[in-house]
This record gives structure tokens, sequence and C-alpha cells, in this order.
């Protein structure tokens, strides 16, 4: 079958990544070079198990630094906070084995449509922690795109640095 040439690009622009295998031998992983991995959401991927035991949280944080040192990738854990909002729900266990931790907050409108986004370094390993940076969304329409059953155009939402503003979180 012949590929197309998003695909000849892709693998043009992200060459597969080598892996060093022991003993000084490399291997490829073949495919595009794994750059980031997305896991969305640890509940969503972590099964049955308790996510409040330390005997059910490190298997799952050990799979994740494996898939980490396997691929050359970053693992994006999406989590989310306890019931109360003051830390991420599950074992301590996780928030050490983190390198780098950052919350989200935001800002609604009269009609409950968010109007900023807030990311807040919360946890940096090594290095000092960044400065809170401030997004403003916005919805960029997508006219080469099919419309959808509706006829309505298809869109996405980025989201825009607002340099400079902040509120505390």
């Amino acid at each position: 079958a012949e590929r197309s040439e998003l695909v000849v690009e892709l693998e043009q622009r992200y060459p597969p990544k080598r892996v060093h295998t022991g003993r000084g031998q490399f291997d490829h992983t073949g495919g595009l070079a794994l750059e980031l991995i997305v896991v969305d959401t640890l509940a969503r991927n972590f099964g049955a198990e308790d996510e409040n035991s330390f005997e059910a949280m490190q298997p799952f944080i050990n799979a994740l630094q494996g898939l980490a040192n396997g691929t050359g990738a970053t693992i994006l854990l999406v989590h989310h906070t306890n019931a109360v909002g003051s830390r991420e729900r599950g074992h301590s266990s996780l928030r050490g084995a983190v390198n780098v931790s950052y919350s989200t907050a935001c800002t609604r409108d009269e009609s409950n449509r968010i109007t900023e986004v807030f990311l807040q370094n919360d946890k940096q390993k090594d290095d000092p922690r960044h400065k809170q940076l401030v997004f403003q969304p916005r919805v960029y329409p997508l006219p080469m795109l099919p419309a959808d059953e509706y006829g309505e155009v298809s869109s996405t939402l980025l989201l825009e640095s607002r340099e400079g503003k902040g509120i505390p979180i």
C-alpha cells in the first residue's frame, strides 16, 4: 500500500528513535518517534485498583516509568484533585514519583463560559518552579474539514498566552 505524503513527511521530520538495548547495542523503535504519551486520565487507566493504596499505585508508577525509559518519550498524566481541590487524589507516592506537576484553574463569565485558564507549576523536581501561565481560550474555525450533521463548520479550541496577567490559585 502506498503511504500518504503526510506520513512520509512526518517520518522524515520525526525519524524513529534509537534505543539503547544494553551492552552498547542500539535498536530502532520503528515508526514515528514518540515524544509525548498522554495518559488521560489516571482513573480511566488505573483499573479497579485503589489509587489511595501504595501497593496498587507503585506498579502503575513503575509501568509509566518503564514506558518512558523504553520509548524516550515524556509521559503526561492527566489526574484530578481530591474533593476539596487541595492536592491530587491518590497515594502520595504518585507526587513523589513525578518530576513536574501543574494544576489548572479558570475564570468564567456570566454565561459560564471559560474566559481565562491558569496553569500553575506545583512541583518542579530539580529546577525552580515556573511562573503561573495565563491563557485565553479562542475558537478557530476549520473550514477545510467537512461540516457536521447540522451544517456547522468544524472548529478547534486553542489557548492563547496572556503574558503578564495572573491570579493566585
